[in-house]
């Protein structure tokens, strides 16, 4: 897969992520625990290696799980 570079910070990145937003996010369905904790090993094997995450996102819960 192709990447890109954060020309700011030189990091690079597969132009695909998993956006985190409904994970847990109870006014977008939310998903449970173990089903957002596969989601986010499932990317990351899959090669994954942006996940968007924000201190918004289920108040903080979607940056918790991807740790």
């Amino acid at each position: 897969m192709k990447q890109i570079e954060f020309v700011k910070t030189g990091v690079m990145a597969l132009r695909i992520g998993l956006g985190t937003q409904a994970i847990s996010a109870w006014v977008c369905g939310g998903t449970g625990e173990a089903q957002s904790i596969a989601t986010i090993n499932i990317a990351i094997d899959r090669g994954a290696t942006l996940i968007d995450t924000a201190p918004v996102y289920g108040l903080g819960r979607s940056g918790e799980l991807g740790r």
